[in-house]
């Protein structure tokens, strides 16, 4: 039996699968990235990436097995890319290691990504936070007796992080709902 078909067949792994797909579509690739210390994440930890599908005209990517065990607060994350862009698996899984070994992250939690989300964008910060597009259908996912949250990593400017770090989360997002933030630009401007 092939690896793949095996993790496929993952308890876990299938029913979240299910669960993004719900919202997602059907068509998607279930990815590994190779490099650095992935060996050091579980076997089943993968990258799904969901291609664009009817009105949703942006790529997703979405963590399966970030919880590693089930915490408090397990959680998944997905980002969105107006591109087919592999970069952002060497950003998930840099992000669940560091999720994994460095620090436990949470609702509205900001992270450097090392780089521009997309490799010219000015967005080199991701903000952990509610799934605004796609709401409740994504958010929570259950599984067995645990209830696991799926939240957005939103790329964000440097200028926006230190802007939250300074006045918090909501004041932020009333700056991004008043100046309409496009949230799948990558070479927008920062809104601060």
């Amino acid at each position: 039996m092939k690896i793949f078909d095996r993790i496929s067949r993952d308890p876990y792994v299938k029913s979240l699968i299910s669960h993004y797909s719900k919202v997602w579509g059907s068509k998607y690739n279930l990815l590994k990235f190779d490099k650095g210390p992935v060996k050091e994440l579980p076997e089943n930890f993968r990258i799904v990436e969901f291609s664009p599908q009817g009105s949703r005209n942006y790529w997703v990517y979405a963590t399966i097995g970030m919880l590693f065990s089930f915490t408090e607060n397990p959680i998944e994350l997905h980002i969105f890319s107006p591109i087919k862009e592999r970069g952002l698996l060497e950003i998930l899984y840099s992000i669940a290691h560091y999720h994994q070994y460095e620090k436990q992250l949470g609702l509205f939690y900001t992270i450097n990504f090392g780089r521009g989300w997309i490799e010219s964008s000015n967005c080199s910060y991701g903000l952990i936070q509610l799934p605004y597009v796609d709401g409740p259908a994504i958010e929570i996912f259950n599984f067995e007796s645990h209830e696991i949250h799926c939240y957005w990593l939103l790329p964000i400017t440097e200028n926006e992080r230190e802007f939250k770090k300074k006045n918090g989360f909501d004041s932020l997002a009333e700056v991004f709902e008043k100046k309409q933030l496009n949230y799948i630009d990558p070479n927008r401007n920062s809104l601060v």
